[in-house]
Protein backbone atom coordinates (compact mmCIF):
# COMPACT_ATOMS: atom_id res chain seq x y z
CA UNK A 1 0.00 0.00 0.00
CA UNK A 2 1.21 3.18 -1.00
CA UNK A 3 0.52 6.44 1.28
CA UNK A 4 -0.97 9.06 -0.19
CA UNK A 5 1.04 12.25 -1.37
CA UNK A 6 0.75 14.90 1.72
CA UNK A 7 -0.89 18.19 1.35
CA UNK A 8 1.06 20.85 2.42
CA UNK A 9 -0.58 22.69 5.42
CA UNK A 10 -2.23 25.83 4.79
CA UNK A 11 0.25 28.57 5.18
CA UNK A 12 -1.01 32.12 6.53
CA UNK A 13 0.86 35.28 5.34
CA UNK A 14 2.01 37.11 7.92
CA UNK A 15 2.59 40.39 5.49
CA UNK A 16 -0.63 41.50 3.88
CA UNK A 17 -2.91 40.70 6.82
CA UNK A 18 -4.33 44.05 7.23
CA UNK A 19 -5.85 43.78 3.77
CA UNK A 20 -7.51 40.60 4.58
CA UNK A 21 -11.40 42.71 5.79
CA UNK A 22 -13.67 40.41 7.70
CA UNK A 23 -17.69 41.48 6.96
CA UNK A 24 -20.83 40.10 8.23
CA UNK A 25 -22.60 38.69 5.72
CA UNK A 26 -26.67 38.95 5.55
CA UNK A 27 -28.88 37.33 3.18
CA UNK A 28 -33.03 36.81 3.59
CA UNK A 29 -35.15 34.87 1.30
CA UNK A 30 -38.64 35.08 0.74
CA UNK A 31 -40.92 33.26 3.62
CA UNK A 32 -43.43 31.83 0.35
CA UNK A 33 -40.97 30.66 -2.28
CA UNK A 34 -38.08 30.67 -0.81
CA UNK A 35 -36.26 33.10 -3.56
CA UNK A 36 -33.20 34.94 -2.17
CA UNK A 37 -33.15 38.64 -2.71
CA UNK A 38 -30.03 37.93 -5.19
CA UNK A 39 -30.07 35.59 -7.63
CA UNK A 40 -26.57 35.15 -9.11
CA UNK A 41 -24.87 36.73 -6.57
CA UNK A 42 -24.54 37.34 -2.85
CA UNK A 43 -24.39 41.13 -1.85
CA UNK A 44 -22.77 41.54 1.47
CA UNK A 45 -24.27 44.42 3.70
CA UNK A 46 -22.38 45.89 6.80
CA UNK A 47 -25.47 46.23 8.77
CA UNK A 48 -29.09 44.99 8.74
CA UNK A 49 -30.21 48.50 7.91
CA UNK A 50 -28.59 48.77 4.76
CA UNK A 51 -29.96 45.14 3.76
CA UNK A 52 -33.76 46.61 4.64
CA UNK A 53 -33.10 49.56 3.15
CA UNK A 54 -31.87 47.88 -0.22
CA UNK A 55 -34.31 45.11 -0.42
CA UNK A 56 -37.62 47.72 0.01
CA UNK A 57 -35.99 49.76 -2.60
CA UNK A 58 -36.81 46.43 -4.34
CA UNK A 59 -40.32 45.91 -3.41
CA UNK A 60 -39.30 43.08 -0.83
CA UNK A 61 -41.59 44.03 2.26
CA UNK A 62 -41.72 42.90 5.96
CA UNK A 63 -45.49 42.31 6.53
CA UNK A 64 -47.56 42.89 10.13
CA UNK A 65 -46.46 39.47 10.78
CA UNK A 66 -42.98 39.60 10.53
CA UNK A 67 -42.79 37.62 7.16
CA UNK A 68 -40.59 39.14 4.59
CA UNK A 69 -41.92 38.41 0.94
CA UNK A 70 -40.31 38.83 -2.71
CA UNK A 71 -41.97 41.10 -4.89
CA UNK A 72 -44.24 38.77 -6.39
CA UNK A 73 -45.58 37.63 -3.25
CA UNK A 74 -45.80 41.12 -1.74
CA UNK A 75 -47.79 41.94 -4.51
CA UNK A 76 -50.60 38.96 -3.48
CA UNK A 77 -50.55 39.52 -0.16
CA UNK A 78 -51.41 43.36 -0.57
CA UNK A 79 -54.16 42.18 -2.83
CA UNK A 80 -55.37 39.56 -0.48
CA UNK A 81 -55.65 42.45 2.17
CA UNK A 82 -57.04 45.44 0.25
CA UNK A 83 -58.55 43.73 -3.22
CA UNK A 84 -57.39 43.24 -6.85
CA UNK A 85 -56.95 46.46 -9.28
CA UNK A 86 -58.70 45.09 -11.95
CA UNK A 87 -57.91 46.64 -15.23
CA UNK A 88 -60.55 46.45 -17.89
CA UNK A 89 -62.95 43.79 -19.39
CA UNK A 90 -61.59 42.89 -23.06
CA UNK A 91 -63.06 40.38 -25.67
CA UNK A 92 -60.99 37.04 -26.08
CA UNK A 93 -59.90 37.31 -29.82
CA UNK A 94 -60.29 33.37 -30.15
CA UNK A 95 -63.56 33.41 -28.39
CA UNK A 96 -65.82 37.00 -28.18
CA UNK A 97 -68.17 35.70 -26.22
CA UNK A 98 -65.48 35.44 -23.38
CA UNK A 99 -64.29 38.64 -21.78
CA UNK A 100 -60.81 38.36 -19.51
CA UNK A 101 -59.04 41.24 -17.19
CA UNK A 102 -55.94 40.91 -15.12
CA UNK A 103 -55.17 42.72 -11.97
CA UNK A 104 -52.57 45.56 -12.25
CA UNK A 105 -51.28 45.03 -8.85
CA UNK A 106 -50.42 41.41 -8.47
CA UNK A 107 -51.25 40.37 -12.28
CA UNK A 108 -54.12 37.80 -11.04
CA UNK A 109 -56.54 36.95 -13.98
CA UNK A 110 -59.74 36.12 -14.51
CA UNK A 111 -62.73 35.21 -16.79
CA UNK A 112 -66.15 35.66 -17.74
CA UNK A 113 -68.82 34.20 -19.99
CA UNK A 114 -70.98 37.28 -21.72
CA UNK A 115 -74.27 36.54 -23.40
CA UNK A 116 -74.74 38.76 -26.43
CA UNK A 117 -77.85 39.62 -27.01
CA UNK A 118 -79.25 38.61 -30.71
CA UNK A 119 -81.22 41.01 -32.50
CA UNK A 120 -81.99 40.24 -36.42
CA UNK A 121 -80.45 42.33 -38.47
CA UNK A 122 -82.10 44.92 -40.01
CA UNK A 123 -80.49 44.46 -43.95
CA UNK A 124 -80.29 40.71 -43.91
CA UNK A 125 -82.67 39.31 -41.02
CA UNK A 126 -79.69 37.42 -39.49
CA UNK A 127 -80.35 36.87 -35.82
CA UNK A 128 -76.30 36.31 -35.84
CA UNK A 129 -74.52 38.56 -33.01
CA UNK A 130 -72.89 40.90 -34.71
CA UNK A 131 -69.65 42.99 -33.01
CA UNK A 132 -71.74 46.32 -32.84
CA UNK A 133 -74.34 44.19 -30.78
CA UNK A 134 -73.48 43.58 -27.19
Amino acid sequence: MTASPSVPAAVTPISGSRQVTSLQCLTISCAVCDLAAWEEYVVHFHSERDLWEWISGEGWTVRRDDIVLCPTHSADADCAENGHAWDDWYALTSDPETEYRYCEHCSAGEERRIGRQRHPCPSSGSTRAHPTQA
